[in-house]
């Protein structure tokens, strides 16, 4: 009878450590993973910044809560504990949105979104943004400007000093513009791009 009792002990001390090691398996938690997939946006003075989280994931469960942090100048909110996000900002600047989701283990994960705000009320000689194009090529580059919806607007670009005449691009790009109205315009590299 003592070696029965001995046996079972020994039986349910075993069956308890196995269903630990396989809880502690099966309970195992990966975090989730935070994604804004427009991470980087140039707009216009008041008009509406978009952000979509959509593509954040938890690989083993499920998001319980999306929550956004803005900046003082955003108004026109919407979305603050949703995937997606919106507002507008009226003050030209470089803001940061913050993105937290939560899984239902109650871990986190950040992704940030930065956002230019430009304010040209009527365009003027070197108004805009100059931004790299990531081509590595230092006499190319990305510059943006907004106008007005009607009017004419003339764009001339003009190389820096010591740029020489063959190191220049044979035609240069004006693109822009919603719906309608969108433009896109290949200009050789002795005419200036009206639109």
């Amino acid at each position: 009878m003592k070696m029965t009792l001995q046996s079972r002990a020994i039986g349910v001390a075993l069956l308890l450590a196995l269903l630990a090691t396989q809880g502690s398996y099966a309970c195992y938690n990966e975090p989730p993973v935070a994604y804004i997939s427009d991470w980087y946006q140039i707009v216009g003075v008041g008009d509406r910044i978009q952000l979509d989280g959509t593509g954040s994931y938890d690989p083993d469960g499920c998001l319980i809560s999306f929550s956004w942090s803005y900046p003082w100048a955003a108004y026109n909110v919407w979305g603050e504990n949703w995937s997606r996000f919106a507002c507008n900002i009226d003050t030209p600047g470089v803001y940061y949105f913050d993105l937290t989701v939560t899984d239902n283990d109650w871990e986190q994960d950040n992704d940030w979104a930065e956002v230019k705000v430009i304010g040209i009320a009527s365009l003027l000689p070197d108004d805009g943004v100059e931004v790299d194009d990531g081509d590595n090529n230092p006499n190319t580059k990305r510059y943006f400007l907004f106008k007005a919806d009607s009017g004419t607007v003339t764009v001339n670009a003009i190389p820096d000093p010591g740029v020489e005449e063959w190191e220049l691009p044979s035609s240069w790009s004006l693109t822009g513009g919603i719906g309608s109205s969108n433009l896109v315009r290949t200009v050789g590299k002795t005419m200036a791009g009206t639109t």
